[in-house]
């Protein structure tokens, strides 16, 4: 697939799916807030975007709910969002606590016009899912999605990202380091420990894959955790730090330049040049 739309052309095919610039910054919930500071590491210089993006595709198919088992006969409840192509990149997009699978609906729909198929899941105790918050089982439940996603019609198992906001991008970084086929992660607003979901060291059990890691700087526990994931990554880690964007998937809502730098990063590594 070509990869020649100009970043400029990119802004303004995804402007109908992010929100307007300037709203008020979701703080960080109490509840996600660690025992102890990450230790400081040296700011990283912020990476241009890429200067080649994924090519516009054809009118994306309607999403589909999806029921995907998960740990100890829990149903994972989901949306499929196909690509408009076979053999396609696939995306895994895992929401930020108190959240569920609508928070990524935005950005789901972008990734499909940039030629990809996204999955999108409420974690357990969450919207449609429920049950029971455990997130022990929720990095079971992660593998099961990721599964589902990777071995799905029309989709290239080969070719299969994770992206997860706070939480869920603790839990991506989990999946990535316990799963030698996950080709890129996208992290944002991750931290050290949340919920007893440590990710210390795990950047490095990660390997040689590439990451992109955002947060917001009055975001001060993920700003830290990104700065310090980027020093430690083995590999190319893309690393954008904004200014009160928020925390996890408002950064989205706040910054649309993070929707076309995420897809720019995914379309660079899950799309290969012709």
């Amino acid at each position: 697939m070509q990869r020649s739309l100009s970043l400029a052309a990119l802004v303004f095919s995804l402007s109908a799916c992010t929100a307007r610039t300037g709203a008020t910054p979701t703080p960080i919930p109490a509840s996600l807030e660690a025992p102890s500071a990450v230790a400081s590491s040296p700011t990283l210089p912020q990476p241009e975007a890429a200067a080649t993006q994924p090519a516009p595709v054809g009118e994306p198919p309607a999403s589909q709910a999806a029921e995907i088992p998960g740990a100890e006969g829990l149903i994972l409840r989901g949306v499929f969002y196909p690509a408009p192509g076979p053999s396609a990149p696939g995306v895994l997009l895992l929401h930020m606590y108190g959240g569920s699978k609508a928070d990524w609906d935005e950005l789901a729909q972008a990734l499909q016009g940039a030629g990809f198929a996204a999955l999108a899941i409420d974690l357990r105790g969450h919207g449609e899912t429920g049950g029971t918050e455990d997130w022990a089982l929720a990095r079971q439940d992660v593998a099961a999605a990721y599964a589902w996603l990777a071995t799905h019609e029309g989709v290239d198992g080969a070719r299969v990202g994770v992206v997860g906001a706070s939480i869920g991008a603790n839990l991506a970084l989990v999946q990535g380091a316990e799963d030698a086929s996950v080709a890129a992660i996208g992290l944002l607003s991750p931290g050290i420990d949340y919920f007893r979901v440590v990710i210390d060291g795990l950047i490095e059990e990660y390997g040689d894959r590439p990451s992109f890691l955002a947060a917001s700087e009055e975001d001060a526990y993920s700003a830290e955790t990104v700065r310090a994931l980027a020093a430690s990554a083995l590999a190319e880690a893309e690393l954008a730090i904004y200014t009160g964007a928020g925390h996890g998937t408002a950064m989205l809502e706040n910054e649309p330049d993070l929707t076309v730098r995420l897809i720019a990063f995914l379309a660079r590594w899950l799309i290969p040049e012709n």
